[in-house]
């Protein structure tokens, strides 16, 4: 992010469940807190970097990719 120190914080975000709910009908609870979660962190200033485990390993995607996760 511009304007970004190497002080400023951090936030990794496990989206992996959010993610797998694409497609598959009505959030529930725990799938509504997460997307909360992830709307604070791309509202909130910080560094956001989101964790996504697949069958392939883990991937790390920058933060603003959440932007597009919360479209679905």
């Amino acid at each position: 992010m511009a304007g970004m120190t190497a002080d400023a914080p951090t936030r990794i975000l496990d989206v992996t469940r959010l993610v797998s709910r694409i497609g598959r009908g009505p959030l529930t609870g725990v799938d509504r807190v997460e997307r909360a979660y992830l709307r604070h962190f791309l509202n909130d200033g910080v560094l956001l970097v989101l964790l996504l485990r697949t069958s392939f390993g883990h991937l790390l995607l920058p933060g603003p990719a959440g932007r597009k996760i919360l479209r679905f």
